[in-house]
This record gives structure tokens, sequence and C-alpha cells, in this order.
């Protein structure tokens, strides 16, 4: 009687165990947020945070479901002229077929240099003391400090059920 107990308690664990790995997993994967920060500090959309000493333009984030991307984010890193610290140079946003370009200075919409507030077809272009905002119909959002810091939100995609 000790052993069929014994093995229902470790069966029970087991399964306790994991119920509790896929109840972090879903929490980590609820955020939809991918960033940039401080000195090349990266956090994906899945949670996992790494460093990426990389001076260069890249892709930080793109749909990667079909052929046809619903959005890209690229960024231009490069070093600032005071203290030589890593800073976010450009931005260049691609949300179906428009594409956005910002710099410090200027926000460019699909090749025409905008005035903010803009918004135009879905997409909205906000600027403050602090921050360059971008927020699309499409469900991406986009938050800069025009210094070193980005922050990507998205629209939850649904996984497939296997």
């Amino acid at each position: 009687m000790g052993l069929p107990l014994a093995r229902l308690v470790a069966v029970c664990l087991v399964l306790a165990l994991a119920k509790g790995l896929e109840l972090q997993k879903e929490a980590r994967s609820r955020n939809h947020v991918c960033s940039t920060w401080g000195d090349f500090h990266y956090k994906t959309f899945d949670g996992d945070v790494f460093r990426f000493p990389g001076l260069c333009d890249y892709n930080f984030a793109s749909d990667c479901r079909d052929s046809y991307k619903e959005f890209a984010v690229h960024l231009k890193r490069g070093l600032d002229k005071a203290g030589g610290h890593s800073s976010i140079e450009s931005v260049l946003i691609t949300i179906k077929d428009d594409t956005i370009y910002l710099t410090h200075k200027l926000a460019v919409v699909n090749g025409a240099m905008v005035s903010t507030p803009h918004y135009s077809s879905g997409l909205l272009i906000e600027k403050n003391d602090a921050y360059t905002k971008v927020y699309s119909r499409a469900g991406l959002s986009l938050m800069w400090n025009r210094e070193d810091a980005l922050m990507v939100a998205g629209r939850p995609v649904p996984e497939p059920h296997l």
C-alpha cells in the first residue's frame, strides 16, 4: 500500500512542476515587449536578457511568421559625442506598407519629413521632452528616449496548438 501511494505522490509532484513551468512560460510570453537600454542590454519578446556590444545597423524586432512581414524595427547604434557611451542614432520602422525613419530630431514617414504630433492612416507619432512614441493601428507601439533606450510592444500572437 505504501509503494502505490509514493508513486501517486511522485506523479502529482511531477505534474505540479510541469504545470508551474508552463505557467512561468505563459507569463513570460504574455509580455509582448522587447527592449534595449544602457550599455548594449537587450530583452527579447520571450523574456531573455542578454548583452550585445554591436555598433551597427541591425534588425531589432520583426514579424517572423510569414514571408510578408507585418512589421520590422531596425536600429543603428553608435557612440555619443560626449562620453563615448553607446546610443541609438536612428530607428527605421516598417509597418505593413508604411516606413517611419526616426532620428534624434527628425521624423520621416514614407519619405516625407513630418512634424509631430503626426497622424495618418492608422499611424500616430508623438514627441515630448523625453520620448518619441509611435503607435499603429496594427498593434505595434514603440517608445524611444532618443538616447540609449528603445521599447517595442506588440499585440499578442496566438500560439498554434499542437
